[in-house]
């Protein structure tokens, strides 16, 4: 129910059911090649759940992390009405999640640091937006790439680097 959202997970091996209390009602649930994590997101065309609240930001994304239980709140800077597909870095790592006209990269290793999630703006050199429909990592995890539509695929090279701070902290960018 909207009024109580809760996320159930059951352990495979004896069939244990831990219940994750949420603080929303979330449509669609991503989960993690290394199963270490879940992404939950909004589908703006779904009807709102029972008791929920009437009025919700379609962009927040909840990490659930499936080992401790905790599920974290996080909000990708964009004016995107909702995200769109979840993608994954082959070890899980780092996820993708495509908005219109921007992807916001959510480092799953050091959620909880202020620089957890990156988005960036798609923008071609005129001022012109793409909107993906869908996109993948390479094999490799140094390159994410998506499709706008009739453009082609484009590729987003993505590079950790420290960004010099005096704590070290490092993004990507």
């Amino acid at each position: 129910r909207g009024d109580a959202p809760v996320f159930d997970r059951i352990a495979l091996a004896d069939g244990e059911r831990t219940r994750i209390e949420l603080g929303s009602p979330y449509d669609r649930i991503w989960v993690s090649p290394s199963g270490a994590h879940a992404l939950l997101t909004f589908d703006p065309t779904a009807p709102q759940a029972p008791g929920a609240v009437p009025a919700r930001n379609n962009n927040e994304v909840g990490v659930v992390h499936l080992g401790s239980g905790t599920v974290e709140t996080l909000l990708p800077q964009t004016a995107s009405p909702a995200p769109r597909p979840v993608g994954f870095r082959h070890a899980g790592a780092l996820a993708a999640v495509l908005l219109d006209s921007a992807v916001a990269l959510i480092d799953l290793v050091s959620v909880g640091d202020p620089y957890e999630v990156v988005t960036v703006p798609l923008r071609l050199g005129d001022g012109s937006l793409l909107s993906p429909r869908k996109g993948l990592f390479a094999a490799d995890g140094a390159r994410y790439t998506f499709g706008p539509g009739e453009a082609g695929p484009l590729r987003l090279d993505l590079r950790r680097r420290l960004d010099g701070t005096a704590n070290g902290e490092a993004r990507y960018r």
